[in-house]
């Protein structure tokens, strides 16, 4: 995974918690309103992350399917919940120092 070499860039800066091992905790992104893009949880594995992906399709849930676009973590299953909200559940993930 190629990262920025500074946390901004012209739409998007990644923010992260005192002591946080990840890339970002919170990701900005410029946009003419306010609101929450998404949310994305970090499954405990690889195999967590496959059971939560069989559970999601078994449910009603809208399932938008797989994505790999954003910085600091690998691919992410990306779904909504009955009212709309967009959520991504992942594991691979950029440790920072």
């Amino acid at each position: 995974m190629v990262l920025p070499s500074r946390p901004q860039n012209e739409d998007h800066a990644w923010l992260r918690a005192w002591d946080d091992y990840e890339f970002h905790s919170l990701k900005l992104t410029r946009h003419h309103t306010t609101g929450v893009g998404h949310i994305a949880y970090r499954a405990s594995s690889e195999a967590a992350l496959m059971r939560r992906v069989a559970a999601i399709e078994a449910s009603n849930y809208e399932v938008i399917g797989w994505v790999d676009d954003d910085q600091g973590h690998g691919r992410a299953f990306r779904f909504a919940d009955p009212f709309g909200h967009i959520f991504e559940i992942y594991y691979d993930t950029v440790r920072c120092r």
